[in-house]
């Protein structure tokens, strides 16, 4: 699926991509024993897209090298995201590993480390690549097969909460975890979450991206909406955080459909509103985007507009 289509590629390849967000990920999936070998403070994000000889596209999500605590190798981590169940992910693992050592052209070749940040319905995701040949081959052929280890994060199994990472990076995965779940219960972790990171979170890049996340997520309707944000606000210990998430949902899916399509019937109107709405609030929030440096490409990827769009704001 190509990134620029999927609201998660989109916002993973974003929000991750920022290298400290990208070291607490890694640091929470791997053995602490691995990582300790690692100096992330020289943590680069490198390019992720690789072009086979029929000059097809290949997206990796997020490439990354980083030293040897040592300083004597260099190691590549390379992680897939997959918000729905993919029996050949570990393929498109190895097609990405072969296109990386393919470009260095000499040995050594630098050991790569692949994670698969997996978010789906189904539970159990296969780690090894030996998994997706006949168990009843025989030995004497499976000897000849290639076979290595993916460190799979199934958000599937586990609870975001419990990740030892950052609150920025737990919030992500359990935003990503509960997007297609009880939008009551998203919203209430949410703002337990943003309780623990503070007000302050919510004036920072992070959370514009979070917000674009959110914005194409389908909501409940009027009634059900303005029930669930009364609740969310009386309910909460972080009445001010509480009303912070509660304004965006209902600027998002009531006033701006009512106010946009008032004059062409309630129910056709609002509709037509809400997407007339949806399309300027991208706007808004691209323009926020641009005035605090983010790069034309990534805000395009993130929203949806085109760059010229982006580049006229």
């Amino acid at each position: 699926m190509d990134p620029e289509h999927s609201p998660h590629d989109a916002f993973f390849k974003s929000y991750f991509g920022n290298p400290e967000n990208l070291t607490e990920l890694v640091k929470a999936s791997f053995p602490a024993s691995l990582t300790r070998l690692l100096d992330f403070s020289t943590l680069t994000i490198e390019p992720g897209t690789y072009i086979d000889e029929d000059l097809q596209a290949h997206y990796s999500d997020l490439a990354a090298s980083v030293q040897t605590a040592t300083g004597e190798a260099k190691v590549y981590v390379l992680v897939e995201h997959k918000s729905y169940h993919d029996p050949l992910a570990l393929l498109q693992i190895l097609r990405y590993m072969v296109r990386l050592w393919s470009a260095q052209k000499k040995l050594p070749l630098t050991p790569i480390l692949p994670l698969l940040f997996y978010h789906g319905e189904k539970k159990e995701v296969s780690s090894e690549f030996r998994s997706l040949f006949d168990p009843a081959l025989p030995a004497e052929l499976r000897q000849y097969q290639p076979a290595f280890l993916t460190q799979i994060l199934n958000l599937a199994v586990m609870d975001p909460k419990e990740l030892q990472a950052s609150r920025k990076v737990v919030l992500a995965a359990y935003l990503m975890k509960m997007f297609h779940q009880n939008f009551r219960n998203l919203l209430e972790g949410l703002v337990e979450l943003l309780e623990e990171l503070g007000m302050g979170f919510t004036r920072e890049q992070e959370f514009d991206k979070i917000k674009v996340y959110l914005g194409s997520k389908e909501i409940p309707g009027e009634e059900d909406l303005e029930q669930t944000l009364e609740e969310l606000i009386k309910n909460s210990k972080a009445k001010e955080v509480a009303m912070t998430v509660a304004e965006y949902f209902e600027t998002k899916g009531k006033q701006e459909g009512e106010q946009i399509g008032i004059q062409k019937g309630r129910q056709e109107g609002r509709q037509e509103g809400r997407q007339e709405g949806r399309y300027e609030e991208k706007l808004e929030m691209a323009h926020r985007l641009k005035a605090k440096g983010m790069l034309v490409s990534e805000i395009a990827e993130l929203t949806g507009l085109s760059i010229d769009e982006i580049r006229k704001l």
